[in-house]
């Protein structure tokens, strides 16, 4: 009891001993879109594909590691994208890849003796179609990193640090910027 109550006060007080915590889900999704554009997408795939493989789960029985059925699936999706919405952004939903990568890659493997039930066909294609989504992703993720268009970036968050810092770099090359004030308007 009192190793508990120890733990909890030194983790309440290096908790409250940080500095300004001035982020909320908006603005960590906003940075996340900075790292992995376009988060939405990524966001997507990932509360899709739990929820597909927990459905599949439910309707034919089959076993996913670390996957609840469809039930729990959906409860903890939404539960996820209420957190992440509040407090935590999108970096809390993409944990949700690792039980959809576990049951594909496992419906991958022949059994020995078994052809491949209902189920492992399904999660096969459930994760073929989430594996395509994740190409698509990764391709916009490149070409944004690649390519990067400041204008665009600004016009879908339009408030945050992120967008000021934005309008700040447009201004020191600002003759050449003009392109963008133009988009932006």
């Amino acid at each position: 009891m009192r190793k508990r109550f120890l733990q909890t006060g030194i983790f309440g007080v290096l908790a409250g001993s940080t500095t300004v915590a001035s982020a909320c889900g908006f603005c960590i999704a906003m940075e996340m879109d900075v790292i992995l554009p376009p988060i939405e997408l990524w966001v997507f795939l990932a509360i899709t594909w739990f929820v597909s493989n927990g459905i599949t789960r439910s309707a034919t029985g089959i076993s996913i590691p670390w996957q609840p059925g469809a039930l729990g699936t959906v409860l903890i999706a939404i539960a996820v994208l209420l957190l992440g919405a509040a407090a935590l952004g999108p970096i809390i939903v993409l944990p949700l890849f690792v039980p959809c990568i576990l049951g594909f890659v496992r419906s991958l493997r022949p059994s020995l003796g078994n052809v491949g039930s209902r189920g492992e066909r399904t999660i096969q294609v459930v994760g073929w179609v989430h594996v395509v989504g994740v190409l698509c992703a990764t391709t916009l993720l490149v070409q944004n990193h690649v390519y990067p268009k400041p204008e665009r970036y600004i016009c879908k968050w339009l408030i945050g640090p992120p967008v000021s810092e934005l309008f700040r770099e447009l201004r020191t090359t600002e003759p050449n910027s003009l392109p963008a004030y133009r988009y932006v308007i």
